[in-house]
């Protein structure tokens, strides 16, 4: 397996060259640095109903507009603790793994 730890700025999530995007939110609000085309999106569902800001929900969105990657999965952790962010991010790759993505990146706002 190749691994690489990549930092980027505000709005670059949304270019992000992968098949995959595995966004982790943490707590019950929107983390002011999250990039604008995945806030939008996550507003979209949380008014909707489709996903409620609380520990151990999740989403999948294929071919999400204003993103490069073609499946964003969307993972709410309680708090910022390595556990926490460690299960949220079980729980999106969970929703991509059968999918075909050959990369995937992994995102933790904040």
């Amino acid at each position: 397996m190749d691994f690489r730890h990549q930092v980027t700025g505000r709005g670059a999530l949304a270019g992000a060259d992968v098949d995959a995007l595995l966004v982790v939110l943490v707590g019950e609000a929107l983390d002011a640095g999250l990039d604008p085309a995945i806030a939008r999106l996550v507003q979209d569902a949380v008014d909707a109903g489709d996903l409620p800001l609380k520990k151990g929900k999740a989403l999948y969105v294929h071919r999400p507009a204003g993103l490069k990657a073609a499946r964003l999965a969307l993972a709410v952790a309680a708090d910022g603790s390595p556990k926490s962010v460690k299960a949220a991010a079980a729980h999106a790759l969970a929703l991509v793994k059968h999918g075909g993505a050959k990369q995937v990146g992994i995102a933790v706002p904040g």
